[in-house]
């Protein structure tokens, strides 16, 4: 699995794993791992429903609540293994 693919895996296992609380702006942080290691994928995105996100996109503006960051682990095959949160630096 390259990095491509991960990244895309993980993306999707995230969207998955939140489906019933919606997540907006979903984006790529970081990437840790190699093709013949597992992958740490950190992903960053906002949650539609919280106060300030509902506040902005009712005056037209991008969510404001506050980032969310977790760490999808990935084996190197392709197997998914965990999400972890990831504190926000």
């Amino acid at each position: 699995m390259d990095v491509s693919e991960a990244v895309a895996a993980a993306k999707r296992r995230l969207n998955e794993v939140f489906k019933d609380e919606p997540i907006v702006d979903v984006g790529l942080e970081e990437v840790e791992g190699g093709e013949d290691t597992d992958w740490y994928i950190t992903l960053g995105f906002n949650r539609s429903w919280h106060p300030l996100s509902g506040i902005a996109a009712t005056l037209g503006a991008a969510p404001q609540g506050p980032r969310i960051y977790k760490i999808v682990h990935m084996s190197k095959d392709g197997k998914f293994m965990s999400i972890k949160n990831r504190e926000s630096s």
